[in-house]
């Protein structure tokens, strides 16, 4: 089968349905190409929750690009109906001299964000289910919450359909060229030839860009629901999104209990433990499970026992996702050297880019038709590496 098309996206996950959206919703012939039907167990979307949040410690830079997924989210969610974005509020827990804290406390000063610093007494008076914060330095976002990945990709690819878009899924890229100024895909269904060519495979990344020249490490990531005491005190209603920084195992994060009959999945509270140590090096071999090893639900547990004592009950699920990590965590977003601007990769989201993925559609659209982005990307390209 040979085709022609204005854009041709390798990878329909989060990336690449979202740029499959904005690109087709200004009438390009988009092709958008997954090994597997996305949304899918075998990326970094997998899971029911993501956090969003503005006060980012990772870099400041980041904040203006979340300005305008917030925006995005909205027009998402207006355009097709669909909630995707619930705002519950974010509580930070931290050492007060912790990088965390730290960024957290820059990022929202330089950008004007609203943050609440809490005492004991006060987080007692809002969130009793918190124990054992004493020695915290306890932060309150109240504009932060919680996105449904999996529906959002559903979501998008819905609408970029609506829009013209065509998706085949599953359908395994074999390789990729740039040849008299046309890209050529072929898969193991056959050839398609387009104008550009975005790059975004998740874990794949490694293989489908050997010109990258960066090391991208892919990590398996666990994710547990445990039993609450009571359903009502975890509910996104009565309780918010929380991050906290172990001193000696590093940043855990969660989310309210969502009810099964509403959004599916098993009940319970959420947490996982943000630690890039699992790398998988064979992808062929990997398979996702619901199991999660007892030295990390030990972990897990040491966790809720010490600040959420209440949500310290019996497991109810546990799943894995993966990680695409770059060298010093930041995205990777940028035209590939020495493909005259045909081809644009989007990698190495480090387990934090869910919550751009409206944002970064819309770049990858930018970067496609216009060469050019507005939004600040200057500190997410490749020549940080050279």
């Amino acid at each position: 089968m040979n085709a022609s098309f204005d854009t041709i996206i390798i990878g329909a996950g989060s990336m690449g349905s979202s740029a499959a959206y904005f690109l087709s919703k200004t009438g390009q012939k988009v092709l958008c190409l997954d090994r597997y039907p996305a949304p899918h167990v075998f990326g970094s979307h997998g899971g029911q929750s993501r956090i969003v949040r503005k006060a980012y410690f990772e870099h400041p830079d980041y904040v203006p690009l979340l300005e305008r997924s917030y925006q995005n989210w909205r027009i998402l969610e207006e355009e097709s109906g669909q909630k995707l974005y619930y705002k519950t509020g974010l509580i930070y827990l931290s050492s007060a001299q912790s990088e965390i804290s730290k960024g957290v406390k820059h990022a929202a000063r330089i950008h004007d964000l609203s943050l609440i610093d809490l005492d004991t007494e006060s987080l007692n008076d809002k969130y009793s289910q918190f124990k054992s914060t004493q020695n915290k330095q306890i932060l309150l976002e109240k504009e932060a919450g919680f996105v449904l990945p999996e529906l959002t990709i559903q979501t998008l690819i819905k609408l970029s359909g609506n829009y013209g878009a065509i998706f085949r899924m599953p359908e395994i890229v074999q390789s990729w060229k740039v040849s008299g100024g046309v890209c050529s895909v072929t898969t193991n269904m056959g050839i398609y030839l387009s104008e550009k060519l975005i790059i975004c495979p998740g874990a794949w990344s490694s293989q489908l860009l050997p010109d990258l020249n960066i090391p991208l490490k892919v990590s398996r990531q666990n994710l547990a629901w445990f039993e609450t005491s009571s359903s009502s005190n975890f509910s996104m209603e009565s309780f918010p999104c929380f991050m906290i920084d172990d001193d000696n195992h590093g940043l855990f994060y969660g989310f309210p209990e969502l009810e099964p009959e509403k959004f599916g999945g098993s009940g319970g509270l959420k947490i996982a433990h943000h630690l890039v140590s699992d790398y998988v090096e064979n992808l062929m071999e990997y398979s996702p499970d619901n199991k999660i090893s007892q030295e990390e639900e030990s972990l897990l547990r040491n966790i809720l026992s010490t600040f959420l004592p209440e949500a310290n009950g019996r497991l109810l699920n546990a799943s894995t996702c993966l990680y695409t990590n770059s060298p010093d965590g930041d995205f990777v977003l940028d035209f590939l050297p020495g493909y005259h601007e045909k081809v644009i990769v989007a990698c190495g989201f480090s387990g934090h880019g869910f919550k751009f993925v409206p944002v970064i559609g819309e770049i990858l659209s930018d970067l496609t038709r216009k060469g050019k982005t507005d939004l600040n990307i200057d500190f997410l390209r490749l020549s940080r590496f050279a």
